[in-house]
């Protein structure tokens, strides 16, 4: 009980200093709604192959987006130093990678939030509330693991010249299951049809797996940045 106080202490401190700034959330959009507005002009939004490419439009820019926010979750070298002053405190470990995993995932929840609205508006896609909730859900499941993935790079990379390149180079190839499934949900969602239970369960089976190593991982990680 005591590290999940712990875990949600540091969240909120997380979201209060994001909300003073607004640094990571205002980044993630702004890049998103340009991407998507670029390439309502590369693909016009009207013709049928607009249509067809529409979840994998949808995806790509929101991945692009969403490692912005992944990537600074510690910050970088010779910037505020989060990792170093998180390590000094006294909580544990695990306590700081969940909390980081937590609050990052809010951050791009958001948004996800922001974006998929704007998206559905732009590309004039005719949809009922329920399948915005249905796209929106599938983001938000396939967040967790996209999160939880990308922290645990950015404590990789974070002291690594050209780490913010690096980070992508890793991140984007671990993320192609999740990305598969989601825009299978996705795809289904826009045209009408019931929502398979594989994509589901491949969303939520690799967020299980993420999560679990990316907790070992950082463990190893910060003992290697201690020593």
């Amino acid at each position: 009980m005591s590290s999940l106080r712990t875990v949600m202490r540091l969240v909120r401190w997380e979201c209060m200093r994001e909300l003073r700034r607004g640094e990571i959330v205002v980044s993630m959009i702004l890049f998103a709604l340009v991407s998507i507005f670029i390439l309502s002009f590369a693909i016009d939004p009207g013709t049928q192959t607009a249509v067809r490419a529409q979840p994998g439009i949808l995806w790509t820019v929101l991945l692009l987006a969403g490692s912005i926010g992944v990537e600074r979750a510690f910050g970088r070298a010779g910037e505020e130093r989060v990792l170093e002053g998180l390590l000094l405190a006294p909580v544990g470990r695990v306590s700081i990678y969940y909390a980081r995993v937590i609050s990052t995932w809010l951050f791009v929840a958001v948004m996800n939030l922001v974006v998929i609205a704007a998206f559905l508006v732009l590309y004039n896609v005719r949809t009922d509330f329920a399948t915005f909730l249905t796209i929106l859900g599938g983001a938000w499941a396939a967040g967790i693991g996209f999160c939880a993935v990308g922290v645990t790079l950015a404590a990789m990379t974070r002291t690594v010249q050209g780490g913010e390149i690096l980070h992508r180079l890793l991140l984007l190839p671990l993320l192609i299951p999740v990305f598969k499934g989601v825009v299978s949900l996705t795809t289904q969602a826009l045209r009408g049809q019931e929502i398979g239970p594989r994509e589901i369960a491949i969303i939520l089976a690799f967020d299980l797996v993420y999560l679990a190593a990316g907790q070992l991982l950082f463990d190893e990680i910060v003992a290697d940045f201690e020593g």
